[in-house]
C-alpha cells in the first residue's frame, strides 16, 4: 500500500468531542476527534478482526482468500493503521465500506482505497463531495440508496441505509458470520450518538426499530465506538429512543419551547435518565426535527 501525504487536518481538544456526538456538522474537516495515536486489534471470529483507531473509533476487517475489505478507514495518523493491517496479513484490499461521512470514519480512504471499490450510500458520497480538502482519490465510486448485496470471500455481505445518526448512514450485515456494523448508532461508554446537523431524530426511531426487527438476537455487534455492544443493548436503545419521543412529542404538539419544556422535566423517571445529562440536548433536536 503507497503512503498517502496528509492532508490538513485539526486537533481537536476531548472537550470538543461532545460536539461531535451531540449534533456537530457532518463536515470531513469539522469530525471532532479524540487524539490518543494507539491502535489495538481484537480477532472477533475466523477472518474478522475488530482494529481500534487511536482509542477512539472502530474500524472492521475481514481477510479472506479473495482479499480484504474494510467497513470504515479511521484517521490520521494513518501509518499506524497501515502497519496494523500489514501485521494481520492484509495485503490486497479489494472493498472499503463507509458507514457515513464523518472524517473520523473515513479519513483513511485515500490511502487503503487505492486499488479498492469504496462503497457508501449515494448520500455519504454527495455530502463528501461538498468537502473542498475531502481527497478526491478517497470518494466513494460505487453508491447506493436503499440496499445493497456482495458476496466476497464466501460471504454474503447486505448493506442497509438506515439514516439518523447522519442523512448517510449504512449499516453492515455479514449474514453467514452474522456480524453486524452499526456506524454510530446508540449509547456506550463515550457517550450518547446523537443526530448531527444532517441528521433526525426520527430517522433514528425508524432505523434502530428496524435494525431490532431486521438482526438476530445472536448476532454480534460491532460499534462504530465502543469496544462492547450486543443486541440486548440496542433493543434496549430502541426502546429509549421511543419512550423518549412518546414523552416529549406532546409538550412540543402544545407549543411549548425548549426551556419550558426542560422545566418540565419529562425525561425524568424515564429509561433515559441513564443518560441524563444528554437529555436536553435531546429535546432540542427533537424540536429542531419536530414532525409537522
Amino acid at each position: 500500500m503507497k503512503r498517502l501525504i496528509a492532508s490538513n487536518s485539526f486537533v481537536f481538544s476531548i472537550s470538543l468531542i461532545l460536539i461531535f456526538i451531540c449534533g456537530g456538522n457532518n463536515a470531513f474537516l469539522l469530525a471532532q476527534k479524540k487524539r490518543d495515536p494507539g491502535i489495538q486489534t481484537t480477532q472477533v471470529t475466523e477472518n474478522f478482526y475488530k482494529v481500534y483507531v487511536h482509542n477512539f473509533v472502530n474500524m472492521l476487517v475481514f481477510n479472506g482468500p479473495e482479499g480484504a475489505m474494510l467497513v470504515d478507514t479511521g484517521y490520521e495518523p494513518l501509518d499506524l493503521s497501515e502497519a496494523e493491517l500489514k501485521k494481520i496479513g492484509v495485503d490486497k484490499i479489494k472493498f472499503i465500506i463507509n458507514t457515513h461521512a464523518h472524517g473520523d470514519h473515513v479519513e483513511g480512504n485515500a490511502l487503503f482505497g487505492q486499488d479498492a471499490a469504496i462503497i457508501s450510500s449515494q448520500q455519504c458520497r454527495d455530502n463528501l463531495l461538498e468537502e473542498a480538502d475531502f481527497p478526491k482519490s478517497g470518494l466513494p465510486n460505487l453508491t447506493f440508496s436503499d440496499s445493497l448485496s456482495i458476496h466476497f470471500n464466501d460471504e454474503e455481505i447486505k448493506l442497509y441505509f438506515m439514516p439518523g445518526h447522519s442523512n448517510n448512514d449504512v449499516v453492515v450485515h455479514f449474514t453467514k458470520a452474522d456480524i453486524v456494523f452499526l456506524g454510530d448508532f446508540g449509547f456506550y461508554e463515550n457517550g450518547a450518538t446523537w443526530p448531527g446537523i444532517s441528521g433526525n431524530v426520527y430517522d433514528i426511531e425508524k432505523s434502530i426499530v428496524r435494525m431490532t426487527n431486521l438482526f438476530s438476537d445472536n448476532a454480534l455487534i460491532i460499534h462504530g465506538h465502543t469496544s462492547r455492544y450486543t443486541m440486548a443493548d440496542l433493543k434496549l436503545h430502541a426502546e429509549m429512543v421511543k419512550e423518549a419521543i412518546m414523552l416529549v412529542s406532546p409538550l412540543i404538539k402544545q407549543g411549548l419551547n425548549l426551556e419550558q419544556i426542560i422545566t418540565r422535566n419529562p425525561l425524568k423517571k424515564s429509561s433515559f435518565s441513564m443518560v441524563r445529562e444528554f437529555s436536553d440536548k435531546w429535546i432540542w433536536n427533537m424540536l429542531r426535527d419536530r414532525r409537522h
